[in-house]
């Protein structure tokens, strides 16, 4: 894909967006922070780009991150194409040296769920029990209209929200499923909190 093919699908991808805020469907841009809270590495525009080729995305990264992470993306698999800076070195007549962004290219980033091998490294690993407390706070969630369900793969993740769901890998420790649950459960209300206010709470 060339950069004048993704810059127009970065143009459709939002002339579709605000189409939809022009009849009154905010869902869209509900889903574009969404995205946007995902992939907050990335620029605007190539969050467009991921949002546009690959809506259920969840965490992408190239090739090479994907195998120096113990995970290989699958033979056949199609590429998420972004745009990443051609940088170019130069020295100046006074011998200083710098660098430069002369362009862009098309890249490819791939999403998790197109990779296998070994679960993503976490930062720390929760301990002790909570008690009660992860009940408490899974009826609460759900208490406020997001379904939480237990699965058995995440492709590599220990959670995951989307729309008004939680997906919680099953078989978790209660310390770990308590943290997972606070993390999900803040990124939706983060998310929702960008649209509209919900009087303290996340609905």
């Amino acid at each position: 894909m060339t950069t004048d093919e993704l810059k127009t699908l970065t143009a459709s991808a939002l002339d579709t967006l605000a189409m939809a805020l022009d009849h009154g469907h905010s869902e869209r841009l509900i889903e574009m922070f969404r995205a946007m809270s995902r992939f907050h590495q990335y620029s605007w525009h190539n969050v467009c780009l991921i949002a546009a080729q690959h809506p259920t995305a969840t965490r992408v990264a190239g090739f090479q991150t994907w195998k120096s992470l113990g995970r290989f993306v699958r033979r056949g698999e199609k590429g998420i194409a972004i745009t990443a800076p051609i940088v170019r070195r130069t020295t100046s007549a006074d011998g200083d040296d710098s660098r430069a962004i002369v362009g862009f290219r098309a890249a490819y980033v791939f999403d998790i769920a197109q990779t296998d091998g070994d679960p993503l490294p976490e930062v720390a690993d929760a301990a002790g029990d909570p008690g009660d407390a992860v009940t408490r706070l899974r009826d609460t969630i759900t208490g406020s209209g997001i379904q939480v369900t237990y699965v058995d793969d995440l492709h590599g993740a220990l959670g995951l929200s989307k729309g008004r769901a939680i997906e919680i890998l099953s078989g978790l420790t209660p310390a770990n499923e308590f943290t997972v649950l606070v993390h999900e459960y803040a990124h939706l209300c983060t998310e929702v909190s960008y649209v509209r206010s919900a009087g303290g709470r996340c609905s």
